[in-house]
């Protein structure tokens, strides 16, 4: 064999190939795209839909979709997807009911102000941050100049009907004599500055100053805020009257709206917490006792005439360490499990089989808020990619495998948002 056609292979024609001599092999079949994307790109998890961004331009402009989007979070499943992001000490953590999934540093002491269809919302000083871990994407922006200072509520809420997603915060007047309220509109990224008309809303919001300016849960993508008095019941010494004033963020209308009372007499023991249970703005009581139950009501906003109707949802128990609740949490969103806190470690209890199991991850002596959180594929006008040394990697990772989140070094670099004052 010669040096020239030393290596080099005789070619086969395609119809020897396929042992037919005459004829042509048959072309491999395609999906067809629809069916491709609708029914199996539109199924694949979270963490496979960000890495698969980076196969072509044609997938990372299908994964940043509005409509595909939408599609993805219509198929997850959300018993797999129901979450928690909660504000530890020293550290904001994201957890399933069995395992802390990350945890991100902070050092620099981040407010967490809501959690709504994927983003969760942060504040520090006088910078705020929609923050997606999901994708690993944020976007910072600042509180109007005469606001800082003056800050005395903040929450995230979504408004469906323009797939919105706003801050609404409430602040004094410079001057000390008015209470007013601002919406932050992530579509036009501008501030709208209002103020409150209603004398009810500002006795309850002045009531609150004094207290954490974060939500105290968050429904149906709105944040809450509430507020609780106990009196000496008249008629019997063993029990006292509870007064529950609430009031919530209305991203649609833009509006911050106050919710009918709850007013009952109970045992001058009792203990409350209000949560989010079933989409309803709910409290627990209870009261430390060796067997005892824990009673649940919630407020139904869809029925009566005047903003809603409170009426027990339903009671666990009984039990018999109930000593176990007195640092209870935001429980998840299907299955109302209660999370606890107990001796900094959390732990879910399962009302249906009576049992508690510890969710693994960092112990925390101290919890703060926390709110539910379903992972989402959404992207906001002005996100980046966000990569910081803060990150700390979970047990068993190598800090280089996930991105890592949340740019501090924005806070003194970001420009100054539009403001318009709309007063009425």
């Amino acid at each position: 064999m010669s040096r020239l056609t030393r290596g080099k292979r005789k070619r086969v024609s395609p119809a020897l190939k396929s042992g037919r001599p005459g004829k042509k092999m048959k072309p491999i079949p395609e999906l067809p795209q629809e069916l491709f994307r609708d029914e199996i790109l539109s199924r694949l998890p979270i963490e496979s839909v960000s890495r698969f961004k980076s196969v072509c331009k044609s997938w990372l402009s299908l994964f940043s979709d509005p409509h595909f989007v939408k599609q993805h979070n219509d198929r997850l499943n959300p018993k797999e997807n129901d979450l928690l992001v909660i504000r530890k000490y020293g550290h904001i953590a994201i957890i399933s009911r069995y395992q802390e999934q990350f945890l991100l540093r902070n050092d620099d002491d981040w407010n967490l102000i809501g959690s709504a269809k994927g983003l969760v919302s942060l504040c520090c000083r006088n910078v705020v941050s929609l923050w997606n871990p999901a994708i690993h994407q944020s976007k910072e922006f600042h509180l109007p100049p005469l606001v800082y200072g003056c800050l005395c509520r903040a929450g995230l809420g979504y408004d469906p009907l323009s797939k919105d997603y706003k801050v609404g915060i409430c602040y004094r007047s410079l001057d000390k004599l008015r209470l007013c309220y601002a919406v932050y509109s992530s579509s036009s990224a501008s501030w709208i500055h209002y103020q409150f008309d209603d004398r009810d809303v500002e006795i309850v919001i002045s009531d609150f100053e004094n207290k954490s300016l974060t939500p105290t849960t968050m429904v149906r993508d709105s944040p809450y805020w509430t507020t609780s008095s106990t009196t000496i019941s008249s008629s019997n010494e063993e029990k006292a009257i509870l007064c529950l004033d609430a009031f919530k963020f209305d991203a649609t209308s833009n509006r911050f709206k106050l919710l009918p009372r709850y007013s009952s007499e109970f045992s001058k023991d009792k203990k409350f917490k209000v949560v989010c249970m079933r989409d309803l703005l709910s409290f627990m009581a209870y009261e430390r006792c060796p067997v005892c139950k824990l009673e649940v009501y919630s407020l139904d906003e869809d029925k009566g005439c005047k903003g809603g109707v409170w009426s027990k949802m339903y009671s666990f128990g009984p039990f018999l360490r109930f000593r176990r609740f007195d640092c209870l949490q935001q429980g998840f969103k299907y299955g109302d499990e209660i999370v606890i806190n107990e001796y900094g470690d959390l732990t879910r209890f399962n009302h249906k089989l009576g049992t508690f199991e510890r969710i693994p991850g960092v112990m925390a002596p101290d919890t703060g808020d926390c709110f539910t959180y379903t992972p989402s594929l959404v992207s906001l006008p002005g996100m980046t990619s966000i990569y910081l040394e803060n990150q700390t990697p979970l047990p068993g990772h190598h800090p280089t495998i996930r991105p890592l989140r949340l740019v501090n070094s924005l806070r003194d670099h970001l420009p100054l948002e539009k403001t318009t004052q709309v007063f009425n």
